[in-house]
């Protein structure tokens, strides 16, 4: 099989990967298609030329989630970790939603503008010089 460095350096990130596994390698292309869902990968077609070559074909998954498992994948391999969680071992679950924004400022809530109307004309009367302070005359 290619060695596991070999095939890391195939999802580096791009759109689209293409390995070609010949030999006793084929049997091995499920190990191949584990590491590319690790690395955040989705298997788009698997091409059996022949019964001693297949060529798997994988494109990126820009899901935020595949995204979060690839970061945390590249960081366990880089401190040391093993590349593919052992069976049964759960995978942190999403991350939490997004704070809600704080709360509108009294000045600015629908209730305090109840009532008012707003045509431009109060605004340009209490400007001094007329509409807008522009000199302009009505």
């Amino acid at each position: 099989m290619k060695s596991v460095a070999e095939i890391l350096g195939h999802f580096d990130g791009r759109g689209r990967v293409e390995i070609t596994l010949r030999g006793l390698r084929v049997a091995r292309a499920g190990r191949v298609g584990a590491i590319a869902y690790e690395l955040g990968y989705a298997l788009h077609s698997r091409d059996v030329r022949s019964k001693n070559v297949v060529r798997l074909h994988f494109v990126r998954d820009d899901d935020p989630l595949a995204r979060r498992r690839a970061e945390e994948t590249r960081a366990r391999v880089s401190a040391g970790g093993p590349l593919l969680l052992p069976e049964g071992a759960r995978r942190p679950g999403p991350p939490p939603p997004p704070q809600p924004p704080p709360p509108l400022p009294p000045y600015l809530r629908a209730g305090d503008l109840r009532g008012r109307r707003d045509d431009g004309a109060t605004r340009a009367r209490a400007l001094p010089g007329g509409a807008g302070g522009l000199g302009c005359d009505r």
